[in-house]
């Protein structure tokens, strides 16, 4: 038994100057290291681009490719959403 939590950080749609410099990336990593979960899931829009990031219980996924795997089927799916809409 486990628990999954995703999350989806919003952002302005265009890139933000911060400290007088174009931020062209975000990413972070809040909210994942809480005790139980099984699996956190997080993605943010930025400045056109799509980031998909994940945090796995090494006692529930041992091999850290299949959280790879898992996060690019994740991926693949807005892909196709985005080519559907």
């Amino acid at each position: 038994m486990g628990t999954l939590v995703m999350t989806n950080f919003p952002t302005p749609g265009k890139k933000q100057v911060l400290l007088g410099k174009i931020a062209e990336e975000l990413s972070f990593n809040a909210g994942l290291q809480r005790r139980g979960l099984a699996l956190g899931f997080f993605s943010i829009s930025y400045g056109g681009k799509l980031i998909i990031g994940t945090k796995a219980d090494v006692s529930l996924f041992p091999d850290p490719s299949s959280v790879t795997r898992f996060t690019q089927l994740v991926y693949d799916e807005f892909e196709y959403l985005e080519k559907a809409v």
